[in-house]
């Protein structure tokens, strides 16, 4: 429904590869339907907040301007470890 935050939570660069990594926190839906359609889990009208990790990279000396996304996850209870210098 809407990102009410985002911030870079580490950056790096390896010689041409940048790489930044953003913690993302949203309010979104979360809905799961079996092969029949029906709701097995979740609630279509009930919003929760969710924390999200994604690591998007590119390199610098390419014409292109686009980054690529490498990674997603969601950022829970301890999972700081795996996020360099978050501490």
């Amino acid at each position: 429904h809407a990102i009410r935050n985002a911030s870079v939570v580490h950056a790096n660069l390896d010689d041409r590869l940048a790489k930044i990594t953003v913690k993302f926190v949203a309010e979104e839906t979360s809905v799961t339907r079996n092969s029949e359609d029906e709701i097995i889990a979740g609630d279509p009208h009930k919003t929760i907040d969710m924390n999200d990790i994604w690591v998007f990279s590119r390199d610098i000396k390419s014409k292109d301007p686009s980054w690529l996304v490498l990674e997603t996850r969601g950022d829970v209870e301890n999972d700081n470890e795996l996020i360099p210098d978050s501490h």
